[in-house]
């Protein structure tokens, strides 16, 4: 896992569950390749209904690769020399 250390830094703690597809909240997580300079950065957004999305903001947030399970979203980012960044930010949906 991947720990910035930057200014200014956002508080987001860390998800207390170790699976987040027991998680029932919209979620998005930041994914990097630490290897590259600037670090080539990802999204992957889960939601309630257990739908993933990889997602590429440097495409205009373009869905790179869609799932049905945490698991294989995590290893299809995995796949591509990606590494999570410490953190989740809980989405909070109007409805």
């Amino acid at each position: 896992m991947v720990n910035l250390k930057s200014t200014p830094t956002i508080d987001t703690p860390s998800s207390p569950v170790s699976n987040p597809a027991a998680d029932e909240g919209d979620f998005v997580e930041i994914w990097l390749d630490p290897l590259q300079n600037p670090p080539y950065v990802l999204l992957l957004r889960g939601d309630s209904r257990r739908n993933y999305e990889i997602l590429d903001p440097a495409q205009n947030y373009a869905v790179m690769f869609a799932c049905c399970g945490y698991e294989e979203a995590k290893n299809w980012l995995l796949e591509d020399k990606q590494e999570p960044v410490a953190g989740r930010l809980t989405l909070q949906c109007e409805k």
